[in-house]
C-alpha cells in the first residue's frame, strides 16, 4: 500500500512547462479548462501544486482540492493561494452531485486500493 505520509506528493511549485511530465499535464489541463468557468475540484491534491497552479493561471476559478493526508494538507494550506483544500476520500467525496463545474484526478488510482 502506497505511503501517503512518506513524501508531501506535489510541494513543489509547478507551472505549465512543456519539457517535464507534470508541467505537460498542468499545459493540457489548463486547455481543458479553457471553457470552464465557476467551480472545479481536484481530487488527490497532495500537498497541491496542481491546484495552485491552476488557481495561479485561472485565478476566475473557484478551485477547491482534496486529498486523504492530512500532513499533504497542512503543506498546502502553509500556502494555499487562494485554494480552498479538504480532507476527503477519493471513493466517499462530501460534496453534492453537480457541485463543480470540471473535476480532476491526477496520478491517484495507482494508490487507491479498489479504483
Amino acid at each position: 500500500m502506497f505511503d501517503y505520509e512518506a513524501k508531501r506528493w506535489g510541494s513543489a511549485p509547478l507551472r505549465p512547462r512543456p519539457w517535464f511530465m507534470n508541467g505537460l499535464k498542468l499545459r493540457y489541463l489548463l486547455a481543458d479548462l479553457e471553457p470552464v468557468r465557476g467551480k472545479v475540484l481536484d481530487v488527490g491534491c497532495g500537498a497541491g501544486s496542481v491546484a495552485k497552479a491552476v488557481k495561479r493561471e485561472r485565478p476566475d476559478l473557484e478551485v477547491v482540492a482534496c486529498d486523504v493526508s492530512r500532513s499533504a494538507l497542512a503543506v498546502a494550506e502553509a500556502s494555499p493561494e487562494g485554494v480552498d483544500f479538504r480532507a476527503a476520500q477519493a471513493e466517499k467525496l462530501p460534496f453534492a452531485d453537480g457541485e463543480f463545474d470540471f473535476v480532476w484526478i491526477f496520478d491517484v488510482l495507482e494508490h487507491v486500493e479498489k479504483p
